[in-house]
């Protein structure tokens, strides 16, 4: 009961959710209910007086064939670049004036500045309308050119994607970077899937032990542009633009809007390890007792600052080189196969609720799976800060004795129990031969029985990368592949790296392997991240811990955590429906600021509404 319990997720990517991301990768087509959603998220449909409508003419429409009406499989996963035209991409070079460059301003002050900035080459002029500014020939100045990005294709939220129609104002959008809009919207959507209002949580727990570990591997890419380019070029000046740029800021607002918790804030940056790492942080405060509720995970978003820096180093693959090969965009992304050229930037990440199994029980909360073990690892003496490295295989020292070993075996699991493998697997070579080498000396380390094959999973042939964000991805993923028994095949696997065939106990499969529910007691993924960070979650199925239950505490908590469930259903229609808004906008504060002291210093408070 003291393992570590995952009570709700939620996903925002390049599916919408975890949900159709889902249908997706394990099928490779969308259900009618995820056409309905999806529909209704990129808003070409409305619920009005019992049916559903087309947003803009308002006729009935016919919900079994909304994938085609609509073309929704062209308006997710990977596709090529609506955020911003890589062919149109500025950049400022600097020239030599070869004659007087002569322009207008209005007033004194700003005509001295510019005479300032270079004396030598400006005079200034009184003209009829102001002032006229003479840069003389000679000078140099920078001016902007097309300097087009090589990188054609993303990852992207569904096409037509619009947070005002999900509960933001403008105002909010203007002021907050996507980053935090990312995690608001994912938040929200994580407790709708734990079945719980935020309120209630406040009225079970003392809100100093609700905990956030979120992070982010970049950060807020908008925020920093307008920071540290846009205000060089005097424009889109945002007065509090320095907090948007911090990290822990972005994590900071689900609990400035929803949650409203005051316990531990620990927010990791750890690259593309990030939401991996915040798994680590929260399941280590929930095992010392520091913490009783924890919201963990991680965002980043995708620009044009980033896509040039990622080309610039060669680790996305290229316009050219996807042409070359005669990639489709969503045929880009190939984990371990032999014609990979490197990896596909996404956007999104996601949010991940944890807490104490003894809670869940108690609460009633749906456990979507078990935190058997988290870890992270550096990679010791190394000259590239990219290269990935064998850091995190240290998990398996000892073999039963080793941390994974150990974590299996407090759970009553064994190396054998261990029924998937969830990868970094970016598709490229240094990451995907590597990666698969740490998990085929892991198994062995374990004492995996020979001749017992390990699958592995590859998400992001679909996904893209979501950078910081990416194993919050993965291990949503690995809890539906564990609650389901269903192992997704290796998308975009037509020609199998054959350096990878001495990776035994590790399998490659193309077909979806289905074993049936509760077929697969554990899963392990890891995420790699530049800066020689590694990690590795390790999640066991729910019934490892529902089957310790007595008869009758069982059907206890199955009554209530069915009643959640109903509850996630509700939540979920209602704000499909029009009922409620995904995002709600935040919940009020209802304490005075003496109030607010005496709950905190008082060990049995609560908020009760």
């Amino acid at each position: 009961a003291h393992a570590v319990a995952i009570v709700g997720f939620g996903e925002i990517g390049p599916f919408g959710n975890a949900r159709a991301r889902w249908s997706i990768e394990k099928s490779q087509r969308l259900t009618s209910a995820d056409a309905i959603e999806l529909a209704w998220l990129c808003g070409h449909i409305k619920f009005e007086n019992g049916e559903w409508l087309d947003l803009e003419s308002g006729d009935t429409v016919d919900v079994n064939d909304l994938v085609n009406t609509y073309d929704l499989n062209s308006a997710i996963g990977i596709r090529e670049n609506a955020v911003f035209d890589p062919n149109m991409v500025e950049a400022y070079s600097e020239v030599l004036l070869s004659e007087d460059l002569v322009f207008h301003v209005p007033d004194a002050d700003i005509a001295d500045s510019f005479k300032r900035q270079d004396p030598a080459n400006t005079h200034v002029v009184v003209a009829e309308d102001g002032f006229k500014v003479v840069r003389k020939a000679g000078a140099r100045v920078r001016v902007p050119r097309i300097d087009p990005i090589d990188r054609d294709i993303a990852g992207q939220l569904p096409a037509g994607f619009d947070p005002t129609r999900l509960g933001f104002d403008s105002q909010q959008l203007e002021q907050i970077d996507p980053v935090a809009i990312y995690n608001l919207l994912a938040t929200a959507e994580a407790f709708r899937t734990a079945g719980i209002d935020p309120r209630e949580l406040w009225a079970e727990i003392h809100p100093s032990r609700i905990a956030c570990t979120q992070g982010s591997g970049i950060g807020g890419m908008r925020a920093l542009r307008r920071l540290y380019a846009d205000s060089v070029l005097d424009q889109n000046k945002q007065s509090d633009v320095l907090q948007e740029t911090l990290i822990n800021v972005g994590a900071a607002y689900p609990g400035m809007y929803i949650y409203g918790g005051y316990g531990p804030m620990i927010n990791p940056v750890s690259a593309c390890a990030t939401a991996a790492v915040s798994v680590e942080v929260a399941s280590d405060l929930l095992t010392a007792r520091k913490a009783d509720f924890v919201v963990a995970g991680a965002f980043d978003d995708f620009s044009k600052e980033g896509a040039r820096g990622f080309a610039e180093m060669q680790a996305t693959i290229s316009a050219d080189e996807r042409a070359r090969r005669g990639f489709d965009p969503d045929q880009s992304s190939r984990p371990c196969d032999a014609r990979r050229g490197g990896f596909v930037e996404s956007q999104g990440g996601g949010t991940i609720l944890l807490c104490r199994g003894d809670t869940a029980i108690e609460l009633g909360l749906p456990i979507y799976g078990l935190v058997a073990g988290a870890w992270s690892a550096a990679d010791g003496l190394q000259k590239s800060v990219p290269a990935p490295g064998p850091g995190v295989s240290a998990i398996g020292a000892g073999g039963l004795s080793s941390p994974l070993g150990q974590a299996l075996d407090t759970l009553g699991l064994g190396a054998d129990d261990i029924g998937v493998v969830s990868i970094h697997g970016t598709s490229t070579d240094a990451n995907d031969l590597n990666e698969t080498q740490l998990h085929s000396n892991l198994a062995k380390a374990l004492g995996r029985s020979a001749g017992n094959p390990l699958p592995v999973i590859g998400q992001k042939a679909i996904t893209g990368h979501a950078k910081g964000g990416a194993a919050a991805w993965q291990l949503i993923g690995l809890c539906q592949s564990l609650n389901e028994g269903i192992i997704p095949p290796m998308h975009n696997l037509d020609e199998p790296d054959r350096r990878l065939d001495d990776r035994a106990p590790l399998l490659f499969s193309d077909e979806t392997l289905n074993y049936g529910p509760g077929a697969i007691r554990a899963g392990i993924l890891t995420s790699l991240g530049f800066g020689h960070v590694g990690a590795a979650v390790c999640v066991a199925n729910a019934n490892v811990l529902l089957e310790g239950l007595s008869e009758t505490e069982l059907e206890y908590y199955s009554q209530r955590r069915d009643a959640r469930w109903n509850y996630q259903l509700k939540a979920q229609y209602s704000v499909m429906l029009g009922e409620q808004q995904y995002f709600g906008g935040g919940v009020d504060k209802t304490l005075s600021a003496d109030q607010e002291y005496e709950l905190l210093l008082d060990p049995n408070g609560r908020i009760v509404l």
